[in-house]
């Protein structure tokens, strides 16, 4: 009888993670970014042919460098130095500056964070872009629609934003009153339809007859 084989998760060295947030590997220091170090922190490291991918125990990846072939070489990224949550705490605040409900905006972006942490940048620039130059009113009403509804996504959020906007577009068509225009004056036809005065024949017949 056929039974399937069970295969183990491929096992990645541990590596440990210094204080100046770089690793150690083949005589090289390889940078992480800024933040990953932690007491006794270690992290993952599977290496290819041309790179070197760093993970956590989960084998979510970190980041990856250029695997280098030379000793004694440091190799780092400039991107790794930016206190990156800093700057994420900013954005947070410079969209719920937007809010009108600004703890129930930080709370709402909160999850978003929890849900989506490696995209919460690009979440925020979709948000604050769909907000900007948005009626208050209707930036509450979506807000306010997402939490109620669980909803942890920017593309989501401006969708129910875009719906919203339907909704009140129709509601002021149907309420746009139809006048009729005369083309020449440009006044009501009320003036059009009004009906001239007309004399009666039988007063003209009078007048040829007296002749």
């Amino acid at each position: 009888p056929w039974q399937p084989a069970q295969t183990k998760p491929p096992e990645y060295p541990a590596y440990t993670v210094h204080k100046d947030n770089k690793i150690s590997y083949k005589s090289n220091v390889y940078s992480v970014p800024l933040g990953t170090y932690k007491k006794a922190k270690t992290v993952l490291l599977k290496v290819t042919y041309e790179q070197i991918i760093i993970m956590d125990h989960s084998h979510t990846e970190i980041c990856r460098h250029e695997l280098c072939l030379l000793k004694g070489q440091k190799i780092l990224s400039r991107d790794h130095g930016r206190d990156k949550e800093t700057a994420i705490v900013e954005m947070m605040e410079d969209f719920c500056n937007l809010m009108e409900n600004k703890l129930k905006a930080i709370n709402w972006l909160s999850q978003i964070r929890n849900d989506k942490p490696r995209y919460i940048r690009d979440q925020i620039q979709l948000l604050r872009s769909t907000v900007i130059g948005l009626d208050p009113q209707i930036a509450s009403r979506a807000l306010d629609y997402a939490c109620s509804h669980n909803i942890v996504s920017a593309t989501d959020f401006k969708a129910i934003v875009k719906s919203m906007l339907r909704e009140n577009k129709a509601e002021d068509t149907s309420e746009v009153k139809i006048i009729q225009l005369n083309p020449l004056s440009g006044e009501s036809r009320r003036n059009a339809d009004t009906v001239p005065q007309q004399s009666d024949l039988d007063n003209y017949d009078e007048i040829f007859n007296q002749k």
